[in-house]
């Protein structure tokens, strides 16, 4: 009895450690593809666009839904990223 008990908390071990192993790998792959929410919010600041420059914008990015479709819209800042950043910062106060 005693060692079908020792038995099986090897393989308990071993499970845990064989799912751990593929939860972190996934985790990596995961990363690799991902951009940090600062890359991508800042990928929104332009400091100089005219009124038909969301669109061009667009299409000379590719930027695209997560089918690979092209987006129908998308968000721009007009602002120098130090106007942004004080604003994310303080609020806009000074």
């Amino acid at each position: 009895m005693y060692q079908n008990h020792k038995i099986t908390m090897k393989i308990s071990i071993f499970g845990i450690v064989l799912l751990r192993s593929a939860v972190m790998l996934s985790l990596d792959f995961v990363r690799e593809d991902e951009e940090s929410p600062a890359a991508k919010f800042k990928q929104h600041i332009i400091e100089v666009m005219n009124s038909n420059g969301c669109t061009n914008m667009m299409n000379d990015r590719g930027i695209t839904d997560y089918n690979g479709k092209c987006k129908l819209k998308n968000t721009f800042i007009r602002a120098p990223i130090r106007t942004v950043r004080d604003i994310c910062v303080t609020g806009g106060q000074k």
